[in-house]
């Protein structure tokens, strides 16, 4: 019985290795992309839901990074492509986001979500042109709902997470050289944070704000190299001060950052 119980235990955990090595590989489709320019207009549809996302296009982003081709985000008013497109990807507009009654009635909230409803409209309008535009130059033309297939990309959307869960856990290992904070406002810090570690971090200034602390909140700090996720907690220990305590969380490849009471939900 024993002998058997360990036979078992290693299938498993040798099937638990696959699986993860399966969710972090890169498909042999995207490596063919190695050193190309990948063009994504809006969001994709990985799995065959019908339904775009963000989390995908994020996964998406991620796979050919990781391959080693470049990145660029279609957007209203473009300027003239200084690379050619190897391959142009024609996602389409997710489904506008369920906002609260509080956040229909913030302006700042409603002017955002105008803006991407008044983008998601155009570019329906200019899709056309586009797709003629891209084949006419040479471009592989991909639409959403053929991605999956085309770049031989199998993951389901709890593997995606995972994935981008595991880069961002890496992103807050990353050293950050020294750092001379003085009086430096809160958003700036992160800003740079941003910059220097090529993170994905999202702030919620709502609930920041709504605990008292403020944008500009100064952060005074002179640290040699030093982690990222250390340097956050150092900051966000400043920031806070005596109002509230701030901290971050790793969601769906993003690092968060909120209120500690927030971060729980």
């Amino acid at each position: 019985m024993l002998r058997q119980l360990t036979s078992l235990c290693i299938v498993l955990c040798l099937c638990a290795a696959t699986t993860r090595a399966d969710v972090n590989a890169v498909p042999a489709e995207v490596r063919q992309l190695q050193g190309k320019v990948v063009k994504i207009y809006q969001d994709v549809d990985l799995t065959g839901a019908g339904a775009p996302s963000s989390l995908h296009t994020q996964y998406l982003v991620t796979l050919l990074e990781q391959a080693g081709a470049k990145v660029v985000r279609g957007r209203p008013d473009e300027p003239k492509d200084e690379d050619k497109p190897g391959v142009v990807i024609f996602g389409d507009p997710a489904p506008p986001p369920k906002l609260t009654p509080d956040e229909a009635r913030d302006p700042f909230v409603a002017r955002k979500t105008k803006i991407i409803a008044d983008y998601a409209k155009r570019y329906q309008a200019d899709r056309p042109a586009l797709e003629r535009d891209a084949a006419a130059a040479g471009a592989r033309v991909i639409q959403s709902k053929d991605v999956a297939a085309a770049l031989g990309i199998r993951a389901t959307e709890p593997q995606m997470i995972e994935a981008l869960d595991a880069r961002a856990r890496d992103w807050l290992k990353v050293q950050i050289p020294e750092v001379k904070f003085e009086a430096i406002g809160l958003a700036d810090v992160v800003n740079f944070l941003r910059d220097v570690s090529q993170a994905n971090i999202f702030v919620n200034w709502r609930a920041l704000e709504a605990a008292g602390v403020d944008r500009a909140a100064p952060i005074n700090l002179n640290l040699g190299p030093t982690p990222l996720g250390e340097l956050l907690d150092k900051v966000l220990a400043q920031a806070g001060g005596n109002m509230a305590r701030l901290d971050y969380k790793v969601r769906e490849g993003v690092i968060e950052i909120s209120t500690a009471d927030r971060r729980k939900n």
